[in-house]
Formats: C-alpha cells, structure tokens, sequence
C-alpha cells in the first residue's frame, strides 16, 4: 500500500476513534441517580426568555428603528411663546409652562421623527389634553402643531 494511501487510513481511524470517544463521554450529572438529575436523560435543560428592557424613547413608534436625533428642550422664551398661542386657543393649555415644554419638545420630536401629519395631530390631541378636562378637538391640535411648529421647532 503506498504510503500517502496508508496515512489516509490512519487519520481516517484516527478521527473515527476521536468520535467514537466524544460520543461515549458521560458528565456527573448524567451519572448521577434519577433523583438527584435537575433534567431528566435525554432532555436538554430549557433557559429562562430573556428580556432586555430598551430605554422609554428608544423605539417611539413602530417602525423598528430609533428615533432620529433628540430635539433639543425649548428654551424659556420659546415657552413664553408659545404660552402665549396657546392661551389664545384655549388658556387652560398655557397654564403649566413645563408640562408645555414637555410636550411641544415631543412634538418637534415627532416631526423630526418623520411621522405623518395626521399622526403627528393626533399625538398633538392626545398630549396637550388637559387632565380633566376636555379634549383637544383636531381642529384645535392642527392649531397647537402650527404654534409649536412656529415657536420651538423652527
């Protein structure tokens, strides 16, 4: 047998054993008694579903993907303006300058975000909603967005 024919086979038995032998290998666990097994033989140990939490803003809409860049928070004269539409429109609106900053900050973020206007006006509705009292009417939210839109997001 030539010799390039003999080392073949060699390696060829060799990597049979080589299985052979990792197949054969037992842990303690599986040569631990019925009772003292945490899985039964055969089965394999099932893990826990991990749930990574993503920060609040991380994904605000259901595209997937992040947000665009964070606008910035409007400043105090930006506030004082819009403050000013608002109290127009409806004063109970201007009445809490940093839960105004607060929202006309989401909504330029909205807007940055590329969302459409009809979302964007409904967002607009649902957040400058006063808490107990009435709702902002679409008609009112297109005028909020148009403020916003003219003081704070540029």
């Amino acid at each position: 047998m030539p010799a390039l024919t003999r080392t073949l086979v060699h390696a060829a038995a060799g990597l049979l054993a080589l299985s052979a032998l990792s197949a054969c290998t037992t842990s303690q666990e599986d040569m631990a008694g019925p009772d003292e097994r945490s899985t039964p033989l055969g089965t394999s140990p099932t893990a826990e579903p991990t749930v990574t939490p993503s920060a609040p803003d991380e994904y605000p809409d259901e595209s997937g993907y992040p947000s665009s860049t964070p606008v910035p928070t409007p400043g105090a004269q930006q506030v004082t303006a819009l403050a000013g539409q608002l109290a127009g429109i409806d004063p109970a609106l201007a009445a809490d300058p940093a839960r105004l900053a607060t929202q006309a900050q989401q909504t330029c973020q909205d807007l940055a975000d590329g969302k459409s206007e009809t979302q964007v006006v409904g967002n607009v509705s649902s957040q400058f909603t006063v808490p107990g009292g009435p709702e902002v009417t679409p008609e009112q939210a297109q005028r909020i967005l148009d403020a916003v839109r003219s003081t704070v997001c540029g």
